[in-house]
């Protein structure tokens, strides 16, 4: 529910008691010159499950292996690399994120990244090209509709509404959301969830990379189109 509903609600509810009361609503941080509604946290979900996924599967491309042993450090150098690229320019050319919040925002956006990441590396070492596929389909095709987004986790509907917070989407929204708007009050439990994914699959990464033998990648060019045909599927805020 957004500050524009509660406060229609509160007038409304006046109205009906003949009372009459003009509520003003107060935002706690300053909203950003360019964001009045706090839409931009939600906008860029997108991007970064995208580049999370992306980085995996070029990375399989360029080293020309399914697997390689150093494969984590190379994710979170891109990961810390490209969440600083997205930073700069939301945060001081389009003016979408609040300048203050950006050196809490970069780590935040850097961990969102890795984590689709490695999970797409996970995916893509155990299934092979059809790995991207299920990524996509698993972070973006149902990770993203139930994360509530721009509308609000309570306008979701019940199947989404109670698969949001076992996925990536939803705990990086609001983790992000709440981090730069609402003072961190709340994110243990997104923070937590993905901590948890990060290990996890960071954890089954290191171990079939360094102890099953790496395999070599005949042609690397499906990955790429797969991974391409995905991105130009729309994906809206809800389902």
């Amino acid at each position: 529910m957004s500050s524009h509903d509660i406060a229609a609600n509160f007038e409304e509810a006046a109205t009906q008691v003949g009372e009459t009361i003009t509520v003003t609503p107060y935002a706690p941080t300053p909203l950003a010159p360019r964001d009045p509604f706090a839409l931009v946290p939600a906008a860029l979900l997108i991007p970064l499950l995208v580049g999370g996924y992306m980085a995996a599967d070029l990375l399989v491309a360029a080293t020309g292996m399914a697997s390689d042993r150093w494969r984590i450090v190379w994710l979170a150098g891109y990961a810390v690399s490209l969440a600083l690229v997205i930073d700069v320019l939301v945060t001081f050319w389009l003016e979408g994120l609040p300048s203050a919040s950006f050196w809490v925002v970069w780590p935040i956006l850097a961990l969102i990244i890795l984590v689709v990441a490695l999970v797409t590396s996970v995916l893509r070492r155990v299934l092979g090209p059809l790995g991207v596929l299920v990524t996509v389909i698993l972070l973006i095709q149902f990770g993203n509709p139930s994360s509530g987004g721009a509308n609000g986790v309570p306008y979701l509907p019940g199947f989404w509404s109670d698969l949001g917070p076992f996925l990536p989407p939803r705990n990086a929204f609001l983790l992000l959301r709440d981090t730069v708007y609402f003072d961190a009050q709340g994110i243990l439990q997104p923070l937590a969830v993905l901590l948890a994914y990060a290990v996890v699959a960071g954890g089954i990464l290191t171990f079939l990379d360094w102890y099953r033998s790496p395999k070599p990648v005949a042609d690397a060019q499906p990955d790429l189109d797969a991974s391409a045909a995905a991105g130009a599927v729309p994906v809206g805020l809800l389902p």
